[in-house]
C-alpha cells in the first residue's frame, strides 16, 4: 500500500469514525441503550479518533 493510499485508508476511517459518534448520540437521545455501555463506546470512538489524527499529523510531517 502506498503512502497515498494509507493516507486515503485513514481519512476514510476517520469520516467512518465520525459517523459512528453520530448515530451513538442518536441512540442516547432514543434511548436505545444505557447511558454506560454508550458513554463506554463513545469513549472507545474517542480514542480511535485520537490515534487517526496522530497517525495523519505524522503522514504530513514526514511529507514535508
Amino acid at each position: 500500500m502506498s503512502s497515498r493510499e494509507f493516507k486515503r485508508f485513514l481519512l476514510i476511517a476517520r469520516g467512518s469514525n465520525s459517523e459512528l459518534q453520530t448515530q451513538l448520540e442518536v441512540a442516547a437521545n432514543l434511548k436505545l441503550a444505557n447511558s454506560r455501555q454508550l458513554d463506554d463506546a463513545l469513549g472507545l470512538s474517542g480514542e480511535v479518533e485520537n490515534m487517526l489524527f496522530a497517525l495523519l499529523g505524522r503522514m504530513r510531517n514526514n511529507s514535508s
